[in-house]
C-alpha cells in the first residue's frame, strides 16, 4: 500500500469515527432528556465504485427521488426505498416505527426500536437488508465520545 492510500485510509477511518463518536453523543443527550430517539445506520454503497454510502444517497431513498440517485451512480432497490419511507414516515406521525409481517407485500416484520444508551441499538440499513442491532457503535467510538464529548 502506498504512503498516500495508507494516509488517505486513516484520514477516512478518523472521519468515520469522529462522525459515529458525534451522533452517539447526540443520540445519548437527547434520550437522557426524555426525548424519544431512534438512530439509523445508512450502510448502503453506490453501485459506482469511487461512491460509498452518504447523506445524498440516504435522502433520495428517504423521499423516494430514485431518479435523482440514479442520477448520483446510486441504484437504489425499490423495494428498500418503500420499507425506510414507511419506517420513516410512521416515525414522523408518532406512530409506533415498525412494519408487522407483509404490511408492506413480501416484507418481514421490522421494528425500529427507541434508541437505549447501554445497547447502543440502531436500525443498520443496508443494500440487503434492514434491521435492529446492538452495539452498533465500536468500542473505539464509544471510547471517542467520551473523550471528545465528556465534561
Amino acid at each position: 500500500m502506498t504512503l498516500k492510500l495508507l494516509r488517505e485510509a486513516k484520514t477516512s477511518l478518523l472521519a468515520d469515527m469522529q462522525f459515529k463518536a458525534g451522533v452517539l453523543h447526540d443520540c445519548r443527550t437527547l434520550s437522557e432528556a426524555g426525548s424519544s430517539v431512534r438512530c439509523f445506520c445508512w450502510d448502503v454503497k453506490g453501485d459506482i465504485e469511487k461512491f460509498t454510502a452518504n447523506t445524498a444517497s440516504m435522502v433520495t431513498a428517504v423521499l423516494g427521488n430514485l431518479e435523482i440517485a440514479e442520477q448520483m451512480g446510486y441504484l437504489h432497490d425499490k423495494g428498500l426505498t418503500d420499507i425506510l419511507q414507511a419506517l420513516v414516515g410512521k416515525f414522523i406521525h408518532g406512530q409506533n416505527p415498525e412494519l408487522f409481517n407483509n404490511e408492506l407485500k413480501g416484507v418481514s416484520g421490522i421494528v425500529w426500536d427507541e434508541f437505549d444508551a447501554d445497547r447502543n441499538g440502531v436500525l443498520q440499513i443496508t443494500k440487503d437488508s434492514i434491521g435492529m442491532t446492538e452495539n452498533a457503535f465500536s468500542e473505539n467510538v464509544c471510547e471517542l465520545e467520551k473523550l471528545v464529548f465528556e465534561e
